[in-house]
C-alpha cells in the first residue's frame, strides 16, 4: 500500500517529515503589483479605478463643454484622490494639456499638484483626440479613460487606437459625458464599440445628474 495511505503515528517520523518540509523554499508572496488596490470610492465616471495600477485620464475640454468643465474637473480630482500610492496616473486633455510628462505615483504631494493643475484648465478650442493619443499609449497605461461629448472623426480615432495597441494590452474605458438632456445615440454606440473592442467598459453620464 502506498505510504500516503498510512497515518503518521510515530513522533520520530513526524519530526523527520516536519524537518524535511522546513528545508524547502517558502512560496514567495504575490507581488504587490499583481494585487488589485481596494478602494471604497466608486466614481460615477471612471469605473474600476481600484483594478489598475497605471491609469491615464484622457479628456475632452473643448468649447462645447463650458457648462460641464467644472463638474468634470471636480470628478477628476475625486478620482485622483481615491488612488493609493501603489498606483500611478496622468491627466491629459485633447487640447494638448498634460498634467505631467509621464505617469506619476499617486502620493499626497502629487495629488495636491494635480488639484492646482486642474484649477488652471478651462474649456475652449476644438476637439482633436488624435493629437495626444500616441503619447497616451506610449506611457503604457493599464487603462485609458476616454471621455468626451463628440469627436470629429470616429473611424479615424478607432483605427488609430488599434494601430497603437496591436497587442490589446491597454483597456479603454469610454465615457460619453453629456450636458443637460443631450442625446447622441450614434456617439454612444461608437464609444461602446471602442470599449467592447479593447476590453473596457462604456458609461453615458449626464453632467447635471452629478
Amino acid at each position: 500500500m502506498p505510504f500516503s495511505t498510512y497515518w503518521v503515528t510515530s513522533p520520530l517520523i513526524a519530526m523527520f517529515l516536519l524537518a524535511g518540509c522546513t528545508t524547502s523554499k517558502p512560496i514567495p508572496p504575490v507581488p504587490q503589483s499583481a494585487r488589485p488596490v481596494p478602494s471604497a470610492f466608486k466614481s460615477p465616471l471612471f469605473a474600476d479605478l481600484d483594478q489598475f495600477h497605471r491609469i491615464l485620464f484622457l479628456n475632452d475640454m473643448n468649447g462645447s463643454m463650458i457648462n460641464t468643465a467644472a463638474i468634470l474637473k471636480d470628478e477628476l480630482q475625486k478620482a485622483v484622490e481615491s488612488l493609493s500610492d501603489q498606483q500611478s496616473f496622468n491627466v491629459v486633455f485633447f487640447q494638448n494639456q498634460w498634467f505631467g510628462r509621464e505617469a506619476a505615483q499617486a502620493t499626497v504631494a502629487t495629488k495636491k499638484k494635480c488639484k492646482l493643475y486642474l484649477e488652471t484648465v478651462t474649456a475652449g478650442g476644438t476637439t482633436d483626440p488624435l493629437c495626444c493619443l500616441e503619447e497616451a499609449f506610449r506611457e503604457k497605461p493599464d487603462v485609458i479613460y476616454l471621455l468626451g461629448d463628440g469627436f470629429p472623426d470616429n473611424q479615424a480615432l478607432l483605427k488609430r487606437i488599434h494601430e497603437l495597441d496591436k497587442d490589446r494590452k491597454v483597456k479603454v474605458y469610454t465615457i460619453a459625458f453629456m450636458d443637460g438632456n443631450m442625446v447622441d445615440a450614434d456617439f454612444d454606440d461608437f464609444m461602446k464599440k471602442i470599449a467592447d473592442e479593447t476590453g473596457g467598459k462604456f458609461r453615458r453620464v449626464n453632467a447635471g445628474a452629478l
